[in-house]
């Protein structure tokens, strides 16, 4: 039992404060075949890699189902919500793209929404991939992007005809409402 305690310092009491440790490489080799570990290493690589190469990671729903139509899924990152979503046809289709990714012979790490890390993948909207290959073709999505744009278009165009109030500032206003209280 005593070696599986484990003392350390860490920087704050908080969450964060979970992957500070799991990240020190003084104790990597103790948590190295932990679950979490695994995940947080994968969200490190998945972040490292949007930075690097854009073209070899994914997150979103159709971007994802896209590439995992391709085959082209390595690592499958998911949060434990996905699969509680209250709609029965949006949890088939979550597990149905892990039982994909897994037919594939790809990896599926499901992340804790309570933990860090699944907090962090809940930012990329709850699902994301790391990509065997680049995948460059992203104009299956851009009737979406436009549609997008013309909503934003129209309503610039309203703003801009909205009147615009007005009022100069003259540094004395702040004495005359004190002269009027004082009266």
């Amino acid at each position: 039992m005593r070696s599986k305690i484990m003392t350390c310092h860490t920087s704050c009491g908080y969450k964060s404060a979970v992957d500070e440790i799991l990240l020190d490489p003084i104790l990597q080799n103790q948590v190295s075949g932990l679950k979490v570990f695994n995940q947080i290493k994968a969200l490190e690589l998945f972040n490292q890699t949007l930075e690097e190469d854009e073209n070899k990671v994914c997150y979103g729903n159709k971007e994802v189902d896209y590439a995992v139509s391709l085959k082209a899924v390595q690592t499958l990152l998911i949060t434990d919500t996905l699969f509680r979503a209250p709609d029965p046809k949006l949890r088939n289709q979550y597990k149905n793209l892990r039982d994909a990714v897994i037919a594939n012979g790809g990896e599926v790490l499901e992340f804790s929404s309570k933990h860090n890390s699944g907090a962090q993948l809940d930012q990329y909207t709850g699902i994301a991939a790391i990509l065997r290959f680049p995948i460059y073709d992203t104009d299956i999505f851009s009737n979406e992007t436009e549609s997008n744009t013309k909503t934003v278009n129209k309503v610039v165009d309203v703003v801009s005809t909205l009147p615009i109030a007005s009022y100069e500032y003259d540094e004395f206003d702040e004495f005359d409402e004190l002269d009027d209280v004082y009266k």
